[in-house]
């Protein structure tokens, strides 16, 4: 029995630390995405972190304060990051991200299908990962 809960105590600490990685590699300066109303994701920068709020001066000049939960680096993740049911944010049209998930992985094409149900294949510059 204290087998099982040392190694369940060490589980959770093993998802906080990854969690806490992941919020520390987002900061002052970074690119990002951010969500500025529900499913409306647009870019900017990272102006100023205050615990999870991340102060956002988006390209258009406009400011928000925005949780960490809704901020995603504006960078391609690398191929091994990826996996079928991964959380993303992937282009649509004009160049807009948009939430989905990976459905398929064929070669460097990604099959993807976003939250409002549409699908796409994207390769893997056109994602950007959550949690990162």
């Amino acid at each position: 029995m204290k087998r099982v809960v040392s190694c369940l105590a060490l589980l959770v600490l093993l998802v906080a630390a990854t969690a806490a990685t992941a919020e520390e590699k987002r900061k002052a300066g970074d690119v990002v995405w951010a969500e500025w109303k529900p499913n409306s994701w647009f870019h900017g920068k990272i102006a100023k972190v205050d615990g999870k709020d991340f102060h956002i001066v988006f390209d258009d000049g406009d400011k928000s304060i925005v949780d960490a939960s809704k901020i995603v680096l504006d960078r391609a993740p690398k191929k091994d990051m990826v996996k079928v049911d991964t959380r993303v944010l992937a282009k649509f049209k004009q160049g807009r991200f948009y939430p989905a998930k990976i459905t398929k992985i064929d070669g460097d094409r990604y099959h993807i299908k976003f939250d409002d149900g549409d699908v796409g294949k994207v390769t893997l510059d056109d994602l950007r990962l959550f949690g990162e």
